[in-house]
């Protein structure tokens, strides 16, 4: 007995397999729950959603690289700012309070 598979490729190759076949010999499979041009309908909506899931997870990765970068660049600045409000309020160490620092 075969086994239904588990990977997503398995999967759509099955299906492609399943239609081909059900077009391909429609009286040695009647009456089947789904149809032949429903399942294609099925897959069609199924490989657009894979390619929509590819563009966004590269969409991700991009503003991810972006946001982990200006982070950088204002956590860089940031530590300058207190470095030298550091040094500024050296006299007057509950200054730095105002900038959320303690002395």
């Amino acid at each position: 007995m075969a086994t239904f598979p588990k990977a997503e490729a398995k999967i759509l190759k099955l299906a492609r397999l399943v239609i081909e076949g059900l077009r391909a010999a429609p009286e040695d499979f009647p009456k089947m729950p789904v149809s032949a041009d429903e399942l294609q309908a099925m897959l069609d909506e199924v490989e657009a959603d894979v390619i929509a899931t590819a563009a966004a997870n590269a969409a991700y990765h991009e503003h991810h690289a972006r946001k982990d970068e200006s982070l950088d660049r204002m956590t860089r600045s940031l530590k300058a700012v207190l470095a030298m409000a550091e040094v500024t309020s050296r006299r007057h160490p509950e200054n730095l309070s105002r900038l959320g620092w303690g002395p």
